[in-house]
């Protein structure tokens, strides 16, 4: 919920043509996707300009999500 918050807090602040970045060390769909998706279900005008789940690499990375978010305008 805190992670949806701030989120939406920050979409919020965009102008038009505004991007921002979500991204979580998580695997958890409801840290990552579900968080984006919720986010922008209340904002129209802003969309997924891009998103990609992250795998683990054994002693490279941990696992984790990006979306980088756009307001259109």
């Amino acid at each position: 919920a805190l992670g949806r918050r701030l989120l939406e807090t920050a979409l919020g602040r965009l102008k038009a043509g505004g991007v921002a970045v979500h991204s979580v060390c998580s695997l958890e769909p409801e840290e990552g996707p579900q968080t984006v998706r919720r986010a922008i279900r209340r904002m129209p005008d802003v969309g997924i300009r891009m998103e990609e789940r992250l795998l683990p690499v054994a002693g490279r990375r941990d696992g984790g999500y990006v979306a980088v978010l756009r307001r259109r305008g």
